[in-house]
């Protein structure tokens, strides 16, 4: 949970966010994981789909889109 990563990656949807240097936060976030497999499979099913709003020629087409707009 540092810099920008909480404006991609939202606790309990797509991934799970841990307090910096808290090793006791990962090992609980780790077993979390590990013992909810329905949550493992919605987690890795929203973080896909953020991955592919992410990618760089979906971004190139927004940034494209915008471009147009303004001229």
């Amino acid at each position: 949970d540092v810099g920008g990563i909480p404006d991609i990656i939202k606790a309990g949807k797509n991934g799970l966010l841990v307090p910096p240097k808290e090793s006791e936060a990962i090992y609980e976030a780790i077993v979390k994981l590990y013992s909810d497999k329905t949550l493992r499979h919605s987690l890795a099913k929203e973080a896909l789909k953020m991955s592919v709003a992410f990618n760089a020629s979906a971004m190139c087409e927004r940034y494209l889109a915008i471009y147009k707009e303004r001229i």
